[in-house]
């Protein structure tokens, strides 16, 4: 199988989700990525709440069109980290729905957290370049 490149996955899922990963040779994926993109869309421009999710869907998908362009061979160590992710999300969601939470707040400082995931694949990429210069 022709190697993809994880930077091209990467830029076509953030021109529109799932493209990166159907580039990458998960058609279905990509397909489902894009399914649930255009409904979220739709389901906003008729009035449902839920902006965070999309962005938070957009940045997944591309994350994951790198990951299958990658090889996917790092899904198990980071399931875990989803996993919590989305169980984080997911909590606060589930407190705004109940009142206990505006999401406001968060949505204010949400930049934040795009800030601090680009700063740690920063440092994981120096970290990779420095052990393969060592072994």
């Amino acid at each position: 199988m022709e190697e993809k490149s994880p930077v091209v996955a990467t830029f076509l899922s953030i021109l529109f989700p799932g493209l990166g990963s159907i580039y990458a040779g998960k058609a279905a994926k990509g397909v489902s990525l894009m399914t649930v993109f255009v409904y979220t869309l739709y389901a906003l421009g008729n009035g449902a709440e839920g902006w965070l999710f999309l962005v938070v869907f957009w940045i997944f998908a591309a994350i994951e069109a790198y990951r299958d362009a990658e090889g996917g061979e790092k899904v198990k160590k980071s399931s875990l980290g989803w996993g919590i992710f989305w169980i984080v999300v997911g909590f606060i969601l589930q407190l705004h729905v109940l009142g206990y939470l505006r999401l406001g707040v968060i949505l204010k400082y949400w930049p934040t957290l795009i800030i601090l995931g680009g700063v740690y694949l920063i440092v994981k990429a120096f970290r990779k370049e420095e052990e393969n210069e060592e072994g």
